[in-house]
């Protein structure tokens, strides 16, 4: 007789953290301030040992987040959890300990695929949404922000794959100078205290430059300018337009 009230005492007991779970959904607000935040806190750690460390931990987190804001299967993130770290452990000990280019090098492999996955999980997301909210906006915001960390990153592997310094001004660049390098070629400022010394590298700032502009001027003002509105049968229309297909979006806050 005691074993239903038992099985109904847990039942409460995980209900609050599902509903928190699935409250996490969309709210890509979240993962905005969780890559700014990143960001400086990279600005504070990159010119220390520890940051070898710490910032791919960093990209991690945000992975993660991104994975459950998206509404990843739980199975996914239960199986990347316990694959990931310790890939990222392997390659963070052999970066610092020294123990090899092709095992060291491993480090922005993983960091860069984590980032293309990132793009993908909130897409994919995105394109379930019926009607365009600013949890839409701020997931194309995010995908934004990733695109220059991903640029960042190519910067980096295209020094390592080349043996030749990226850029003209320093033979060693921390990953500080990269995204900073990145962020500043995406908002086409360049300020001019870093250019790149290959031909590759000048092609790749070209891509980065005309693509985020492209974006900017294109998905995230598309967005913008139609919150509220229904996308229906591969277009946008007003919100009130033809049959209610329903969102499967949480209430906004």
């Amino acid at each position: 007789m005691d074993q239903p009230d038992v099985e109904v005492v847990e039942r409460s007991r995980s209900r609050p953290l599902a509903r928190r779970l699935r409250s996490a959904d969309d709210k890509y607000g979240r993962v905005l301030v969780a890559i700014l935040v990143t960001l400086i806190v990279m600005g504070a750690v990159s010119q220390y040992s520890i940051g070898h460390l710490l910032i791919p931990l960093l990209f991690l987190g945000i992975f993660f987040l991104t994975m459950l804001t998206s509404g990843v299967p739980r199975r996914t993130i239960l199986l990347l959890t316990v694959v990931i770290p310790v890939v990222l452990a392997v390659a963070g000990i052999a970066s610092v300990s020294k123990l090899g280019s092709a095992i060291g090098a491993l480090s922005p492999l993983v960091s860069t695929a984590l980032v293309i996955a990132c793009v993908f999980f909130i897409f994919r997301r995105l394109s379930t949404h019926q009607r365009i909210s600013r949890r839409t906006v701020m997931g194309s915001l995010c995908v934004y922000l990733f695109g220059a960390m991903l640029f960042s990153m190519v910067y980096n592997i295209i020094a390592e794959i080349s043996g030749v310094p990226f850029f003209a001004q320093t033979d060693l660049p921390s990953a500080l100078d990269y995204i900073y390098f990145s962020f500043i070629t995406m908002a086409t400022v360049g300020f001019g205290d870093f250019t790149p010394a290959t031909d590759v590298g000048k092609m790749a700032v070209v891509v980065e430059a005309i693509t985020g502009q492209l974006y900017l001027v294109v998905v995230v003002a598309l967005f913008v300018s139609r919150i509220g509105q229904r996308r229906r049968a591969g277009y946008i229309g007003e919100a009130g337009d033809g049959d209610d297909m329903g969102s499967d979006l949480p209430p906004e806050d």
